[in-house]
């Protein structure tokens, strides 16, 4: 019966995260399913076809498994949430099995303690269900802690653990370090023999993961790297309070202390059989906490970089729980009896889901909403339509910081400002910033860029001459027509091209100096173009032509499209 509810306690478990956090998709979630979608279709590890390729996942192993689904299915999205919410919801599952063969009598019951965690980390349950791969590392963490446990008895779990450990550094790139620190205290705590199993299966997965990035890449790290990583020491980092680690860490403890609040893993030490396994955990947990030190942690919400603590905490929580309430005589240290250390738990319950309006805060965590894939492709339409306007006869290029929505089955060609998919502004955005203007306004002249919010600073095209030379920026009454945002620009030459008139003339009209005419012949009439330069003030006049019937048709000027600011006096426009 106990088993029984257990199963059924993780079944909702998963229903309630799925439900609860799964309305929304987070953006960047749309490039992975961009690439196991152009890696099913035979397109390669591209975000769009046809573009080099490029690194610019950071979870090939959740890309190599949506892949063959992507054969089958019209949309990824439920799919990586599946399998991400189902493979925690086994692994916690597990670790609550672990703990309840350790246990005996009504101590039983607490063996859910593990499961609970997950359901009190609000913000781990946030991004469990956001599409990315934090499902699939925690999943990963419990499973190389576990087969640690058992290594040193069952031959079995010696390569079970150098599996999940290796496949840790496919999972992420950062679950290398997780997927060692468990390998490596199976060396430090177990006799000679087999132990190095397991370092021999984690090291031969690792130097396929690096052989097949050399080889289909030409680098050593994922593209990720160069443009999320700052390029600056470890030190500096490690020293400086001000640092963006530290302010992203300390906001972090400030914000969600209550996710400690319940003490179990402060017992961990009590269960003498399982040092190994809490010395693993223990590391794993500091190295989840002191990443961001170094990797200076992002922008988004609930702490996204600090999901992987979830699992070493678990872990250390199952061993804690075996500590004070198994049958080792270490158990029975220092009160003795499970109704006090019973006590003691209830106490921290009370104080963690009451005092903090638990309830309240769940629900305001899973209300909240980053980048939303869906909101993002929702651009897709409104970029096709400037594209009809321009008479592009081929998918437009366009330069974006919000790529996921748009990369995935759009159609569209996008070049990934932000650099994650992108190696030359992948190096631009963290170490050699001047290769970002003379890529973007050189050599890939992008017909339509867009920049929005925090982006405005962090990638400051729109600032530079190149920009207000080669580009026009749109109005944003006419954006919002077409469900795209400001600030969005297209290039100059598309709206306004610079072509000598057919036939010249000498004219001035309000806000433009008129050079001339020319008519090409079109679907049985004529396309005929005013070419002027424009004067300093304000925007032409819209003109009207009227032929031999006395017929009326107006013109636009600049393609249709309705300019935020005037065009630079002197430059062409063209009606």
């Amino acid at each position: 019966a106990m088993l029984a509810g257990l199963v059924a306690a993780a079944v909702l478990y998963a229903v309630d995260v799925l439900e609860r956090y799964g309305g929304a998709t987070v953006d960047d979630a749309g490039i992975t399913y961009a690439y196991a979608d152009n890696l099913a279709a035979g397109n390669g590890l591209r975000m769009t076809p046809g573009e080099a390729p490029t690194e610019g996942f950071s979870n090939p192993l959740q890309v190599l498994l949506l892949a063959p689904i992507a054969r089958f299915s019209d949309d990824l999205d439920p799919a990586s949430k599946a399998l991400n919410v189902g493979l925690a919801t086994v692994a916690l599952a597990l670790l609550c099995l672990f703990v309840h063969l350790r246990l005996r009598g009504a101590a039983r019951v607490l063996a859910l303690a593990p499961l609970g965690l997950a359901v009190y980390w609000c913000g781990f349950d946030y991004w469990l269900a956001a599409g990315l791969e934090g499902g699939l590392l925690t999943a990963l963490q419990i499973g190389a802690l576990l087969a640690l446990h058992h290594a040193p008895r069952h031959p079995g779990a010696d390569t079970a653990l150098g599996v999940t450990a290796g496949l840790l550094a496919w999972t992420r790139p950062e679950g290398a370090a997780y997927g060692a620190i468990a390998v490596g205290v199976r060396l430090a705590w177990s006799p000679a023999g087999r132990r190095w199993r397991a370092a021999a299966i984690f090291g031969g997965l690792v130097v396929l993961l690096v052989a097949l990035r050399w080889l289909l890449f030409r680098d050593w790290v994922p593209n990720t790297y160069w443009a999320k990583v700052p390029g600056r020491g470890l030190w500096w980092s490690l020293t400086d309070g001000s640092a963006p680690g530290w302010v992203y860490l300390k906001s972090f403890l400030r914000d969600r202390w209550w996710y400690f609040a319940i003490p179990l893993w402060a017992a961990a030490p009590l269960w003498r059989e399982g040092q190994a396994l809490s010395s693993a955990a223990l590391l794993q947990l500091l190295f989840a906490l002191g990443f961001v030190l170094y990797a200076g942690g992002d922008w988004m919400a609930e702490y996204r970089f600090l999901q992987p603590a979830m699992g070493p905490l678990a872990v250390l929580s199952a061993a804690g729980l075996v500590g004070l309430a198994g049958g080792e005589p270490a158990s029975r240290w220092t009160l003795g009896r499970l109704p006090a250390w019973l006590g003691v738990a209830a106490v921290a319950a009370l104080l963690a889901f009451g005092a903090q309006d638990w309830a309240e805060q769940r629900e305001a965590i899973a209300a909240r909403r980053d980048i939303d894939l869906k909101v993002v492709a929702g651009r897709v339409a409104g970029y096709r339509a400037l594209a009809g306007r321009l008479h592009l006869g081929r998918p437009p290029l366009i330069a974006e910081v919000d790529i996921g929505g748009l990369s995935y089955r759009s159609g569209l060609e996008i070049l990934d400002l932000a650099g994650l998919a992108d190696r030359a502004l992948a190096r631009a955005r963290a170490r050699r910033p001047a290769l970002g203007p003379d890529y973007l306004f050189g050599e890939r002249l992008p017909d339509v860029i867009h920049l929005h919010a925090s982006w405005l600073g962090a990638t400051p095209y729109h600032r530079l001459s190149a920009f207000r030379t080669l580009y026009r920026e749109v109005a944003p009454p006419y954006l919002r027509s077409l469900s795209v945002e400001p600030l969005t620009a297209v290039r100059a030459d598309l709206l306004d091209p610079p072509a000598r008139p057919a036939l010249a003339v000498e004219r001035t009209v309000p806000a433009a100096r008129l050079l001339g005419f020319s008519a090409v012949p079109a679907h049985g009439g004529y396309v005929v173009a005013i070419h002027a330069r424009q004067r300093a003030g304000r925007h032409p006049l819209p003109p009207v032509w009227q032929d031999a019937a006395d017929r009326r048709f107006p013109a636009t000027w600049h393609a249709g499209m309705t300019l935020a600011e005037p065009a630079p006096p002197g430059f062409p426009v063209v009606a």
